[in-house]
Order: structure tokens, then C-alpha cells, then sequence
């Protein structure tokens, strides 16, 4: 994974800066909930606690001033989550869509 954000940060560097970045991932990655340092680039309605990939990625949007759109709405937690194990025990966020913080405004919460 630390090779695919790699290429994405390289991506991301090499493009023009009138282009509107629109990602969607499934990195495995957790934010979490908890967005000290990250204000600009998260909210606060992630799931969880942050994982090691989470961490790269929160690194990589900071850098690049992308926002973690479902980091910005308050669901319920059943209503926010993207994967569950196999015992229906565990629940998280791993599935994102970022854009440019100047365009955080464009996100809607349906």
C-alpha cells in the first residue's frame, strides 16, 4: 500500500493545478474519529480509532489539502461504515472519497 500512495502522491504532484482532485479509495485505511492536526483536511464523525494506513493517508491528504468527505457528516455509526467482519462484531470506515479543500463546500450529506 505504501507503493500505491506513492504513485498517487506522484499523480497528484504531476497534475495541473487547475484540475479538481475527486478520489475514491478503499485502502484498508481508518481515520478515525479523532482529527488533532488533521482540522483542515477532516472532521470529526470517522469511525474508530486511526490504523497505520490511515495514518499515510491522513499524511498524504494533509499534504496535498484534500478533504475526507466522510469524515465531515454525523451518521450513526451503522449508517457511516463501509465493512463488517464475518461475525458482524467489528464494524469500520475504509472506503473514502477526497476532494480539494477548496471545494470541501461541494460535498453534500445525502
Amino acid at each position: 500500500e505504501g507503493r500505491v500512495l506513492c504513485v498517487l502522491q506522484n499523480t497528484i504532484k504531476n497534475r495541473s493545478k487547475r484540475e479538481i482532485i475527486l478520489l475514491m479509495s478503499d485502502f484498508n485505511a481508518k481515520v478515525g474519529n479523532d482529527n488533532t492536526g488533521y482540522r483542515e483536511m477532516m472532521g470529526r464523525h470517522g469511525v474508530g480509532d486511526m490504523n497505520e494506513n490511515g495514518q499515510h493517508l491522513a499524511d498524504l491528504c494533509a499534504s496535498n489539502r484534500l478533504v475526507i468527505g466522510e469524515t465531515c457528516f454525523p451518521h450513526k455509526k451503522i449508517h457511516k461504515t463501509t465493512w463488517q467482519s464475518p461475525d458482524k462484531k467489528n464494524y469500520n470506515l475504509i472506503e473514502y472519497i477526497y476532494i480539494n479543500t477548496k471545494f470541501r463546500r461541494s460535498l453534500l450529506d445525502l
